[in-house]
């Protein structure tokens, strides 16, 4: 009997029989309610009996059931009346598995809706696509027909596959956060992180990092790349809190790579009109330059940066301080010390050249003095500085004739001559020959006296007055002028002196 009741054709006989048992008791009518039917099944005692159900429990495998404890209390069943098993599924009343594959008749019955079939072996299916099987779902009172049993956002499959950190599929877990990495257990569903692990892909970069940063993947090590192209590693501006994905992380115009490179700025704060280095241009300025904001004189050459960004032709990237790009003989150094501009050779543009100025203390190259004459020579300077002379001395070539007399053209006050040559008396003609007449010298003898002989010279020149003419005679005691009784020197001399 037992064998014939476990296939659906030997159900369906054993129905039949039952039935017709049933009607052939006198007054016998198919109502529930019949007190011919002691456990209200819809099975009359005697069909019971007959087929081998228990007529006192309305689920026999309750109490009949191999390993069951016999008793009529709901622990054994399959959760299928025996009337439903016989008449309604064809199932096996005394089996509460009819299909033998693991799952009892009523779990089965209670969701075939999406497929499930007391009759087939289907414990291996998938019908709600959560990648659990219907006996998993079934050993882990889930729901078979729905891929998100709790109706959290998250797939039992998913919550089974990360349940080692607390993942629930029976509990609503979805803004739970087991791994600390700030992402809610649906964020990373739907990331497709891992909710278990703060960094998926092991990159040294948490998931919460790379999920706030579009430019990353945290499914992909990208620790070393660089999207936003500022020369400064994914790893590097998360160690820094900088973000990967803008170059300009504080938007202050200047490069995240090009503040970490220079130690005196600040990546996270906008610094860009600061001036580190005290060398008047803002760090924006030195970024745009390529010069060092850190440093006052980037090419070290003692030209401070500002210095030569404000004059064109100076490079502050150059060692540059010897140079004269404008040509006045001085160099780049020396037109920072004097405060003159190294790419205008005349800075005050008063027709002076700048290295005339510098060199010549009592004029200011910052200051238009052409016209001045701070010598008091009658000259200017600029007419000293077309004649040669010297601005700040009023006899050039100290020859006791100042400058504006040899640059005149009275010859008696010492006009026509060279300031610059002492020795042109010697040539009064300029024929480059001392010769007369044209060379008109005086003579000046004098004599030392010699006490010790009577003819001395005192005895011997008698009065001499000066710029008198007197004729070559031998005079004196003996007649003439010799040694060592009357001794001679000789002095040559003009007698134009600039005198008036």
């Amino acid at each position: 009997m037992g064998r014939l009741a476990r296939s659906p054709f030997g159900l369906a006989v054993l129905l039949l029989l039952g039935a017709l048992l049933f009607l052939a008791q006198p007054g016998a009518r198919p109502t529930f309610a019949s007190p011919t039917d002691k456990d209200k099944d819809g099975l009359p005692n005697t069909t019971e009996t007959f087929i081998g159900t228990d007529p006192n429990c309305a689920d026999s495998e309750d109490t009949r059931a191999p390993g069951n404890d016999g008793l009529c209390n709901g622990n054994g069943g399959d959760g299928l009346t025996d009337f439903q098993e016989i008449v309604t599924y064809g199932t096996n009343p005394l089996d509460p598995d009819t299909d033998d594959d693991a799952m009892p008749d009523g779990f089965e019955v209670t969701y075939s809706s999406c497929g499930l079939d007391p009759l087939v072996d289907d414990a291996a299916a998938d019908p709600d696509g959560d990648s659990l099987s219907n006996l998993f779902e079934f050993t882990a009172s889930m729901d078979p027909c729905n891929a998100d049993t709790e109706g959290d956002g998250l797939p039992d499959g998913f919550e089974v596959l990360y349940s080692g950190c607390g993942l629930n599929p029976l509990v609503d877990d979805a803004a739970s956060d087991p791994d600390g990495d700030t992402l809610s257990n649906l964020t990373e569903f739907t990331a497709g992180t891992n909710p278990c692990n703060p960094d998926t892909d092991t990159d040294a970069l948490p998931d919460g990092f790379e999920l706030a940063n579009p430019c990353l993947n945290p499914l992909v090590d990208d620790a070393a790349a660089d999207p936003d192209g500022d020369s400064l590693s994914n790893l590097f501006e998360f160690t820094a809190s900088m973000d990967p994905c803008n170059a300009d992380t504080e938007g202050d115009g200047l490069p995240d790579g090009f503040e970490v490179a220079n130690l005196c700025l600040n990546p996270l704060v906008d610094d860009a009109a600061a001036d580190p280095d005290g060398d008047s241009l803002s760090n924006l300025t030195e970024f745009t330059a390529g010069t060092n904001p850190c440093d006052p004189d980037t090419d070290t050459d003692t030209l401070p940066d500002d210095f030569e960004l404000a004059n064109l032709c100076l490079n502050p990237l150059t060692a540059d301080a010897a140079s004269d790009p404008d040509g006045d003989s001085l160099s780049n150094l020396t037109e920072f010390t004097a405060g003159t501009n190294p790419c205008n050779p005349d800075t005050d543009s008063d027709t002076l050249p700048d290295d005339f100025e510098v060199n010549n203390p009592c004029l200011n190259p910052l200051s238009k003095d052409a016209g001045a004459n701070p010598d008091g020579d009658g000259l200017t300077n600029l007419n000293e500085f077309a004649a040669g002379t010297n601005p700040c001395n009023a006899d050039t070539d100290a020859d006791g004739c100042n400058d504006d007399k040899e640059l005149g053209s009275n010859e008696r006050q010492g006009g026509r001559r060279d300031p610059l040559n002492p020795w042109d008396f010697f040539d009064f003609n300029g024929d480059r020959y001392i010769d007369a007449p044209n060379d008109i010298l005086q003579v000046l003898l004098r004599y030392s006296g010699n006490p010790v002989l009577p003819y001395d010279a005192r005895a011997d020149r008698g009065p001499v007055v000066q710029g008198a003419q007197y004729a070559w005679q031998r005079t004196g005691p003996d007649g003439r002028i010799d040694a060592p009784n009357d001794i001679l020197s000789v002095k040559l001399q003009y007698r134009h002196d600039c005198r008036t």
